[in-house]
């Protein structure tokens, strides 16, 4: 899964995961966001890219 963010045509942020088990929008009034949810085998994690109103990356991982 890739999360690619771009300002005219320069690339902000480039975001890969492997092994995503997840896709979710998380779509408001004002707000909206791509949530991807992934695991691999030593651990999980969740990526949360929000595009409006203003950009926000919160990237997480948990070893189990």
């Amino acid at each position: 899964m890739r999360i690619r963010y771009r300002r005219d045509a320069t690339v902000v942020v480039d975001l890969f995961r492997e092994q995503a088990t997840l896709l979710t929008i998380e779509a408001q009034s004002d707000r909206c966001a791509v949530v991807v949810e992934w695991r691999v085998p030593d651990g999980v994690g969740r990526s949360r890219a929000q595009v409006r109103p203003a950009f926000a990356l919160e990237d997480s991982f948990l070893r189990v």
